[in-house]
Formats: C-alpha cells, structure tokens, sequence
C-alpha cells in the first residue's frame, strides 16, 4: 500500500485546464509585501500542482459543494434558537 502524503495549503492560486486535464495550483501564507499601490498584502507561495482528468476534477468540485451545504446546514442549526431554552 503507498503512503499517504498529506499536503498543506492556505488556498488555491491558480486554475486552469487544458487537453483534457486540470492544473490546480496550491499556495502557503509567505508573509507580507508592499503593493503597487503602496498597501501591504499577503505574499503566496505556490506549493503543490495538482493535476487530474476533468472529469476526476468535477467529481471533486460536487463533493465539496455537498461537503460546504452540509456544513452550512449544520451551521444553522447551531444558531437556531433552542425550544428548550424558551420553555
């Protein structure tokens, strides 16, 4: 059995697709820099390419957005207020 490898990423950077395969760019927190406009924001370091057929890419894309409506619907039933606690 291969070994697994567990990858961080702070977010993607970079997307693109071409020849039947996506290109997903993954970057780390690198620090801060000065802008053009003289403003300081956050440097990105691109770490990792992943790479995988379209079809494998939007397979991934339907369970994240399964995973984020099930997050969201958990979320409101945090906030919802309790029957019990109005009793």
């Amino acid at each position: 059995m291969p070994n697994k490898q567990i990858i961080f990423s702070d977010r993607v950077v970079g997307l693109s697709a071409q020849i039947g395969l996506v290109r997903i760019d993954l970057a780390v927190n690198a620090g801060t820099v000065k802008g053009a406009d003289d403003k300081t924001k956050q440097r990105m370091d691109v770490t990792t390419q992943i790479v995988m057929p379209i079809e494998a890419f939007a397979d991934a894309v339907a369970m994240q957005q399964k995973m984020l409506q099930q997050m969201v619907e958990e979320g409101k039933k945090r906030r919802a207020p309790k029957a019990d606690a109005a009793a």
